[in-house]
């Protein structure tokens, strides 16, 4: 398996001082302003589904930092279930994931973080080698993650802060990293949203050859 990065779809991280966001679920801290959103409304398949998306980045020697708005957002989440531990399976619900790639010479293994509009989170590290292939859920992030939403308008705000050394490590200035963004949303239809669709004849987003490009900017 091998990634290239012709062709695909491109986010940039801007680069912050530690210390200089607060990270609170509402996104309007001065450094959100110089990070380029990217937005899609698409699903595996390609198809337009007017369920808007849009993402920014940011990094910093400490942390990654993702922001998330969401439009059309039915907020369909358990909300009995715990937020201070993960939850395993919350792409049954609605949630929005992120995979990434820390050495696109091995795009067969990325990190997957899935987040929901009211905080719950789930962690894996995945190896899709077909030799030693295997998926470990006890890996974590070090995710620092605020959320706030607003019924009436259906949207919602997912602010976190991936903190894990796995995460932190590669974000060097210049870096080019795979990348994938997904969400779920609703429950009949469901819909499976990408930003870069994998085309796959039934949803599925482990498809590393079909990730975007994370560009960390200097």
């Amino acid at each position: 398996m091998t990634w290239h990065s012709a062709g695909k779809p491109v986010a940039h991280a801007t680069p912050i001082d530690e210390g200089s966001l607060v990270v609170d679920g509402l996104g309007n801290d001065a450094a959100w302003s110089r990070a380029i959103p990217v937005a899609w409304e698409t699903d595996y398949a390609g198809k337009s589904t007017g369920i808007v998306t849009r993402v920014r980045f940011l990094y910093s020697p400490q942390a990654l930092y993702v922001l998330w708005r969401l439009e059309s957002a039915g907020l369909n989440v358990d909300r009995s279930r715990s937020l201070s531990v993960p939850r395993p399976k919350l792409f049954e619900e609605d949630c929005v994931e992120l995979f990434l790639t820390p050495d696109p010479a091995r795009p067969w293994h990325y990190f997957e973080m899935e987040l929901g509009p009211f905080g719950h989170f789930w962690d894996l590290d995945i190896d899709i080698d077909r030799r030693t292939g295997k998926s470990d859920t006890t890996w974590s992030s070090g995710a620092r993650i605020v959320t706030t939403r607003d019924p009436a308008k259906r949207t919602a705000t997912i602010e976190a802060a991936f903190t894990g050394p796995d995460i932190v490590k590669p974000l060097v200035s210049g870096a080019r990293l795979p990348i994938g963004l997904y969400r779920m949303e609703g429950t009949d239809p469901r819909a499976y949203l990408a930003w870069n669709p994998p085309r796959t004849e039934k949803p599925n987003f482990h498809v590393p050859e079909a990730f975007g490009l994370l560009v960390l900017d200097p």
